[in-house]
């Protein structure tokens, strides 16, 4: 029993290897099954067609001698014949049947054998008479017993042979495939999580060249152990990333300010977060199951929440909702909800999701904003805004019930220079101070407000002008009297403008403007006795017309329109121009040239000087350098500044970049400075003057004498020259004063070391007399008007002297421009 037992376990521990091999027992039985009936019948086939052939064989030799023993009648001869042929290999049986009806038998008839039976002719040969036939039988019963012996033997071979195949084929398995296969069983069934970091290997060599299966086993064992220790790093890379969000989430949720309620569909809540806990005062624990509308929403909006409760499941978005709540402490405050249906939630059942904001601060600061957009914050009048609505209000009741309106406009001219002296506080006072006046004088249906920093607005119903004058006189002498703030007494000269509805303008806008513009007469006509002025279509003109040159100046800048004409400064020492003076014209393209003096006022005020005179620095500088590339002696290229280039903080740099562009030396290069402007700040003039010397830019003062200047500050300014007013030089001929103020100016300057320069020269009386108080250089209509940029190319080619000591040419003088 125990053979039985070895081998049930042996079955039952390889039973793939087992069952290997009785499948291929079974196939390989089948197929020697098949290939053997083949064999044998191809045999048999074989066999029958011998019989055949033999008893064929055996006609045609023992046919013709039975024919002669037939012939003769010997019948012991046939008898022989006929035993003869039973000699032959499975025949069995010979018959001869004659003619006459004779028979002559040998051997036995297979009766309950299968036989092969034959009859042939009889014919005796020399006379082809048939003489009978003759009947073989043959039996295959030899064939038969043959093919039994070869199956037999195929059989018992076959047997032997699978029998040593499958013992060596079971040695094989066993050594090649079965061993392996119970150790990846080991590893299969010690698979375990933690032990992912160990490979699964066989004892067996690693193929150098192709895997085989049992190492694409392996392989792809190992493969998937990788993956899923890629894939459990990923899980748990993506665990530790929720928990990560998770508690960011929840840190979020509990620092955000954001009011977050979590409440069960029929309004219960569930969950809060700290920011909502603090807004309402009570703790999680203590709200958790009360309704929505008893904590965070007020009780009359309870049926309108209930309602949209029901109604929010149908809806795919959320719904806003702004309403208040009054916390523990009692103070109501107000929210804007965000309230959302969520149909899937972690425990299952559907939540409602209650976002809230607390906007009671921003409400508050939105209604300050209001104030502050439509209210000055410091006297509390409505601002210009709210100036312009409520007028534009006003005007559409006059117009339905045929009113008239007067608006004014009024100017405190001093409030800057006291918030400078004496400081914003007692300015802000003073404010504050003028409001209360004009509230006391402007009573009735009036409306007073804050236009801008130092003006007011009023607007009223008026019957006729005299009622406006009368209100416009009260209030100016109301703010003539003085204002006491703190120790300081102050005084303020008010300036009015006043507009007519309908008379004036029939809408807010240009009501206003048209106030402004009288505003803007009355402070500009110093002469009036009246600090007041109606609005008149002249002044609108004017301002119409001073707004269109602002317009063209500033077009003319951007197109080009203005050009430099150079007037020559001749040294009377050597009656050569030694320098010229870059004086700017503006092109006009429909007026001509157009005097500066019709347009650099103006573009001071407005701000576009700026603009001109660096263009003009340039341009200068830039002829100045083609004029010496031309080959033509170095001359002093002189240039104006303004009061508004000298004021700004940049002119230094375009200076450095108009020098840099251009490539002029520094020395052929002459700033002037009125002597006025020299004397508004004399520490900034100083600051500035030495920042240009230092670049080696020769210093002037124009127009001296006309200043005022302190001849202390002159030591200190780091000038060349001074340039004597041409005021002084018209009537030195005439004027003994005039004469006695240009002779004491040479002689400072000499004094100083400085050169003067004597502009408006046009008459030889007045050269003669500044060669006599030894002058430097002139300039004037005398020697040459103003010149274009060729003609003064002509003038400054030329190798004559443009005057020649005491011979003075005599020159027809024609008044021009200078």
């Amino acid at each position: 029993m125990r053979w039985k037992e070895r081998i049930w376990n042996g079955y039952a521990a390889h039973r793939v290897g087992y069952r290997f091999v009785v499948l291929v027992i079974l196939i390989s039985a089948l197929f020697t099954i098949i290939a053997t009936g083949v064999q044998m019948y191809a045999e048999y086939r074989q066999g029958m067609e011998t019989i055949k052939s033999r008893l064929l064989q055996s006609q045609k030799i023992n046919g013709p001698s039975l024919a002669n023993a037939l012939w003769t009648f010997d019948e012991g001869q046939i008898k022989i014949i006929m035993h003869g042929i039973l000699q032959v290999p499975d025949v069995q049986y010979v018959e001869v049947r004659t003619s006459d009806g004779e028979f002559y038998r040998a051997g036995n008839p297979a009766e309950n054998a299968p036989s092969i039976s034959r009859s042939f002719p009889i014919i005796y040969a020399p006379n082809g008479q048939m003489l009978g036939t003759m009947k073989i039988d043959a039996t295959p019963t030899g064939i038969y017993q043959r093919i039994v012996e070869r199956i037999q033997i195929i059989a018992g071979t076959h047997a032997v042979r699978m029998l040593v195949v499958a013992i060596a084929f079971l040695f094989v398995f066993r050594r090649l495939v079965a061993r392996h296969l119970d150790r990846m069983a080991g590893y299969a069934r010690q698979f375990r999580l933690d032990r992912l970091n160990v490979p699964l290997t066989l004892n067996r060599p690693v193929s150098p060249h192709a895997p085989d299966e049992l190492e694409q086993v392996v392989n792809g064992v190992n493969e998937m152990r990788e993956t899923l220790l890629q894939e459990m790093s990923r899980r748990a890379h993506l665990a530790n990333e929720l928990t990560l969000e998770r508690n960011l989430l929840a840190t979020i949720l509990n620092t955000t300010g954001a009011l977050i309620i979590l409440a069960d569909t029929a309004g219960r809540i569930a969950r809060l977060n700290q920011a909502a806990a603090r807004a309402c005062g009570y703790s999680e624990e203590e709200i958790a199951g009360t309704f929505l509308w008893e904590v965070f929403f007020l009780p009359n909006e309870a049926t309108l929440l209930k309602s949209l409760l029901a109604d929010l499941q149908q809806q795919t978005q959320g719904v806003q909702y702004y309403g208040g709540w009054i916390p523990r402490e009692g103070t109501q405050r107000e929210a804007l909800w965000s309230i959302t249906y969520l149909a899937e939630s972690p425990e299952g059942s559907p939540y409602i999701v209650c976002t809230g904001i607390d906007i009671t601060e921003l409400k508050q600061a939105q209604q300050r904003a209001h104030y502050l957009s439509n209210y000055d914050g410091l006297t509390g009048l409505p601002n210009r805004l709210l100036l312009h609505d409520l007028l534009q209000q006003a005007i559409s009741q006059a117009e339905r019930v045929s009113r008239q309106l007067a608006v004014l406009m009024l100017r405190l001219g001093r409030i800057d220079d006291i918030r400078h002296t004496l400081g914003r506080k007692i300015a802000n006072a003073l404010l504050q101070q003028v409001t209360q006046r004009l509230q006391n004088d402007v009573t009735g249906e009036a409306t007073v407000a804050r236009a801008s920093d130092e003006n007011f607005g009023v607007f009223c119903d008026m019957a006729d002008s005299r009622a406006v004058l009368s209100l416009v006189q009260s209030v100016a002498k109301s703010l003539e009297q003085p204002f006491q703030i703190e120790q300081h007494e102050i005084y303020l000269k008010p300036h009015i403008g006043i507009a007519l509805y309908p008379l004036d303008a029939t809408d807010a806008d240009q009501l206003l403007q048209n106030a402004e513009v009288a505003l803007q007469r009355a402070v500009e006509s110093k002469t009036q006795a009246q600090p007041h002025q109606f609005f008149t279509r002249a002044f609108n003109e004017r301002a119409n017309q001073r707004w269109l040159l602002e317009k063209e100046l500033r077009q003319a800048l951007q197109h080009g329109e203005f050009r430099l004409y150079y007037q020559p400064q001749v040294g009377l020492a050597s009656g050569k121009v030694v320098g010229v003076e870059a004086l700017i014209r503006w092109l006009h393209p429909s007026h001509g040239i157009v005097n500066p003096a019709d347009f650099i006022p103006a573009a001071e005020e407005m701000g576009l000087i700026t603009g001109i005179g660096e263009w003009a620095l340039r341009e200068a500088c830039r002829q100045n350098k083609a004029w010496q590339d031309e080959g033509i002696a170095a001359i002093t290229m002189s240039v104006n500044l303004s009061f508004v280039q000298c004021t700004t903080g940049d002119i230094i740099d375009v200076l450095d970049s108009a020098l840099a562009e251009t490539k002029l030396d520094p020395r052929h290069l002459e700033i002037e400075i009125t002597e006025s402007l020299s004397m508004e700040d004399p520490d900034h003039t100083i600051r500035l003057m030495q920042k240009i010397n230092d670049r080696g830019i020769s210093l002037a003062i124009d127009d001296f004498g006309t200043g005022y200047s302190n001849l202390g500050y002159l030591k200190r300014f780091p000038v060349k020259k001074l340039k004597i007013d041409k005021s002084f030089v018209n009537d030195i001929a005439h004027d003994v004063n005039d004469l006695a103020i240009c002779n004491a100016i040479i002689a400072i300057a000499h004094v100083l070391g400085l050169k003067v320069v004597a502009e408006g020269v046009e008459t030889e009386r007045q050269l003669k007399l500044l060669v006599k108080h030894h002058c430097d250089q002139v300039q004037g209509y005398y020697f040459s008007q103003p010149l274009s940029a060729a003609e003064c190319t002509s003038l400054l080619v030329s190798p004559e002297c443009i005057w020649h000591g005491q011979d003075v040419p005599v020159h027809e003088f024609q008044p021009g421009m200078t």
